[in-house]
Order: C-alpha cells, then sequence, then structure tokens
C-alpha cells in the first residue's frame, strides 16, 4: 500500500497541521521510522489504533499492531496502554 492511501485508510494517522495535533506521533512513526525500514509491503500489514480485548476481559486499544503469518507485534508510543505480559503470539516494543 502506497503511503498516502495508509493516512486515508487510517485517519488519525493522517498528516498533521501542526504538532500539536494529536495525530503528530502516529504520523511521525509511520513516515520517518516504520515506512523507510518496511516500505510497502510493511503498511500492509499495519493497523492503527487496533482494539482488543486483555486477559481480564478489559477493552483495550494500542497504537499499532504489525500482522504477521504467526505472531503479531505490538506498537506503542509514548501513551501508556496496559498489556498483559502473557499474552499469547504478542511481541510488545516498548
Amino acid at each position: 500500500m502506497k503511503l498516502e492511501e495508509y493516512f486515508n485508510k487510517y485517519p488519525l494517522s493522517k498528516r498533521p497541521e501542526t504538532k500539536k495535533d494529536k495525530t503528530f506521533g502516529n504520523y511521525s512513526f509511520i513516515s520517518e521510522i516504520f515506512f523507510p525500514i518496511w516500505g510497502e509491503d510493511g503498511l500492509d500489514k499495519l493497523e492503527n489504533e487496533f482494539n482488543f480485548i486483555d486477559a481480564e476481559n478489559n477493552r483495550r486499544r494500542i497504537d499499532f499492531v504489525l500482522h504477521g503469518k504467526n505472531a503479531h507485534m505490538l506498537l506503542k508510543s509514548m501513551t501508556l496502554h496496559t498489556i498483559k505480559p502473557h499474552m499469547k503470539n504478542i511481541l510488545m516494543i516498548n
């Protein structure tokens, strides 16, 4: 997927108007870190603002999930999110 297609699909990652815009962190992560390494193929597997239910049946949301063949990688920004370490098939990057 092209970079602009990704931003259209996930508006919470769109280009911010200012550094105070709440999309600034997601946009910066994708355009400056993720995309230069993973490219268009990586964008096809990257889901923004992923909702899930934790081991205690609480609704949670993480900034990004990179879907893989056998595992999923949760990526979070500076905002604190609660993830239980025993979640199966998940690698968390702080």
